[in-house]
């Protein structure tokens, strides 16, 4: 598994803040409505209307038990826990305060979810049963992680959910506090900034305490992103971060991705290795515990023998079976030694194996019409034939397993193989482009540079002509500024292109999301409106926002319609 890791936590409410009070209104930064709590758990669950943005006809949610194994449980403890009570001062019309209680407020935050998503597509995954496994356990892992930080911050985790019919596989986690009802104690960064407004109330402005409260949550999110790659996605052969917040160019990103991987599998692959040992060990340990009983069983035998006396008869007899006795803990001996013996060859067999298909002394041959499929000496064999008769009778005790590691191991190399082929073919065909602008004497896209010496692009916004890419902290009068000098067709056109941006901008996900945030603003306004990007009509009686509609109302103009008077037919001779 190749990539860097994403995790993210947040707390929602019963329902969103008031638009009115200090909270900052029912909106996010981006324009998007406020989740509840409800609206999360029905998307989580994948209710119609609350999942539009899924295919229909995905794969289900597979649930991971916690407290509870449904989401009709989850609603029920959440709704409980939401209707806890809490002391507050309240100030009388004398001047005096008196503490009382109260039930919680319908705005505060009882519900704490966790999300992490793998650089793994749903797609191979569901394809791959050995990757959906990994991905598992994974996920596993990552939910026993959080579970318990959460329930030493006195929380529960109630719920997990993986959802297979989005691009990449990914999981949220559910918890709350049954006890005190709110979960700000729970999200790591919002507890440390309450814990630091409280040591620094009143020695400071409002302004510095603030500030302070919110390097305490950067401080705080870094450790909970530091604790979880340290305990989770560094043994899944993850980097703790992307090459933008490391500023690498992609070859040494792809550099450190395979490293990490490669590291991944390297223990992966020695866990295995210790296990098997260790399974030998406990074989061979047997079977010297059952040759170490048999020999006390004869050594008991002689010493009774010796102190009977007995005719001389029963005295020969005894002596024959004694005889046969002592050939059967010989014979035991023997096994046990031949035992250990295969186990060691089994053992090095395995280890010289691997390393010699990794160093491509050994490859995995395919099957053809005359011969069934095998191993074959590789590009980097032993230089003599003693040599590799060596290692040809070493790799013999354990050759079905290697057999099957030099498959898979053959598999990836022609994978790679494949991309660096049709990587060299984009550079020739870019070079080819670029000769041939230089000979009509134009002057070549830069991009075109790019793609024939193999480096990366680089676009950015003002490469797409027409198209809307919204930053994350955009001001909002600086949207709704654009958006006032946008006519409806207009509207239609630059959703349109800023579609097609999204789509080409597979591999810039921090464009992308721009580009995103661009269409939801374009859909959203046409909402208002009443205005229909895909037909382009103008409907006012849809409209959210009455005055929008009737500010804005160009549209296509209707299809002209050909209607035929003469329906007869006629008869003509050829």
């Amino acid at each position: 598994m190749k990539g860097y890791q994403y995790a993210h936590v947040e707390t929602y409410a019963v329902k969103p803040a008031n638009p009115n009070g200090p909270g900052g209104g029912q909106k996010r930064r981006n324009g998007d409505r406020k989740w509840s709590a409800s609206d999360v758990m029905k998307e989580a669950e994948r209710e119609a209307l609350a999942s539009q943005h899924v295919a229909e006809g995905g794969p289900p949610p597979e649930l991971l038990a916690g407290d509870v194994d449904s989401f009709a449980e989850l609603r029920e403890a959440h709704s409980k826990a939401a209707s806890k009570t809490e002391s507050y001062v309240r100030t009388q019309r004398d001047g005096t305060k008196k503490k009382i209680r109260r039930k919680l407020r319908s705005d505060a935050p009882t519900l704490y979810t966790c999300v992490v998503s793998l650089p793994v597509l749903t797609v191979d995954a569901l394809r791959e049963p050995e990757l959906r496994e990994d991905c598992h356990r994974i996920i596993r892992a990552a939910m026993d992680h959080e579970r318990a930080r959460i329930e030493a911050a006195g929380g529960k985790m109630m719920l997990g959910v993986i959802h297979w019919d989005e691009e990449h596989v990914h999981a949220h986690f559910y918890a709350i506090d049954p006890e005190r009802g709110r979960v700000n104690h729970l999200h790591p960064g919002h507890a440390a900034k309450e814990a630091e407004v409280a040591r620094l109330r009143d020695k400071g402005s409002k302004q510095e305490i603030n500030r302070a409260g919110n390097r305490a949550y950067c401080d705080a999110m870094r450790r909970w992103q530091d604790d979880f790659h340290r305990n989770v996605f560094d043994e899944a052969g993850l980097l703790r971060l992307g090459p933008k917040a490391r500023r690498l160019t992609r070859a040494e990103y792809n550099r450190q991705k395979e490293a990490k991987a490669q590291e991944a599998k390297d223990r992966k692959r020695q866990k295995e290795l210790a296990a098997t040992n260790a399974e030998l060990d406990a074989k061979n340990a047997a079977l010297a515990q059952s040759l170490a009983a048999e020999l006390e069983r004869r050594e008991r035998l002689d010493q009774r023998e010796a102190g009977l006396k007995v005719k001389e008869g029963d005295i020969i007899e005894r002596w024959h079976k004694a005889k046969v006795d002592k050939q059967v803990a010989t014979t035991a001996k023997v096994e046990a030694v031949r035992a250990k013996a295969e186990a060691e060859a089994y053992k090095n067999a395995v280890e010289i194996g691997s390393d010699a298909v990794l160093t491509r002394q050994i490859e995995y041959r395919e099957a053809t019409e005359d011969r069934r499929e095998g191993l074959g000496f590789g590009p980097n064999r032993p230089a003599t034939k003693a040599a590799r008769e060596t290692l040809k009778a070493a790799v013999q005790p354990a050759y079905d397993y290697i057999l099957g590691f030099a498959r898979r191991v053959a598999g990836v190399w022609k994978q790679e193989d494949r991309q660096k082929r049709k990587e060299a073919e984009h550079r020739r065909q870019a070079r080819v482009l670029r000769a041939a602008e230089e000979r009509a004497g134009r002057k070549p896209d830069p991009v075109l540079g790019d793609i024939a010496e193999g480096r990366d692009p680089d676009y950015g916004p003002e490469d797409f002509p027409g198209a809307w890419a919204v930053e994350v902290g955009t001001p909002v009068e600086k949207v709704l500024a654009r958006l006032r000098g946008i006519p409806n067709l207009g509207l239609r056109a630059c959703h349109r292109a800023t579609t097609d941006a999204v789509l080409i901008c597979e591999d810039r996900p921090d464009l992308r999301g721009d580009f995103e945030r661009g269409i939801f603003v374009l859909e959203d306004a046409a909402k208002r409106r009443g205005f229909d990007i895909d037909t382009g009509r103008h409907d006012p009686s849809k409209a959210t926002d009455p005055a929008e509609a009737s500010r804005y109302t160009d549209q296509l103009p209707d299809q002209i319609a050909i209607t035929r008077r003469n329906g007869a037919r006629e008869r003509t001779r050829r």
